[in-house]
């Protein structure tokens, strides 16, 4: 195997600024810093794709927040259809409420239980 030398970051990010920002070629660069231009292709690759990675992940957390809101739009739904039904939710979840806890008292059960389907909202 060959030598290896260590490459201060600050040449490192000197060599890649010039040639992002500068419009330096590769080649010129690498020489103006004494290294070899495979190692500033290297750096310039592993670079983007660690901005690939990050598209990647904005992609990823923008559909998860779509799925969120679609969510959220459909419980919103539930609810306004639950309210009209019942008038007053408060009154018909305290209703259920104290009728389910009557009813469990002779099996010692303290919550109340519910059917699949509704929907209980913290008073």
């Amino acid at each position: 195997m060959g030598t290896f030398h260590v490459i201060p970051k600050e040449t490192k990010e000197q060599v890649l600024n010039r040639v992002k920002n500068e419009g330096v070629s590769v080649v010129q660069a690498a020489k103006d810093a004494g290294i070899s231009d495979g190692t500033v292709y290297g750096w310039l690759s592993k670079s983007a794709n660690g901005q690939n990675n990050e598209r990647v992940e904005n992609t990823r957390l923008k559909r998860e927040l779509q799925g969120a809101y679609e969510l959220l739009g459909k419980l919103t739904a539930e609810l306004t259809v639950f309210k009209k039904k019942t008038g007053n939710w408060h009154r018909a979840y305290e209703n259920k409420s104290s009728a389910n806890k009557k009813d469990n008292q002779n099996t010692g059960c303290k919550e109340a239980e519910y059917q699949p389907g509704d929907v209980v909202l913290p008073t």
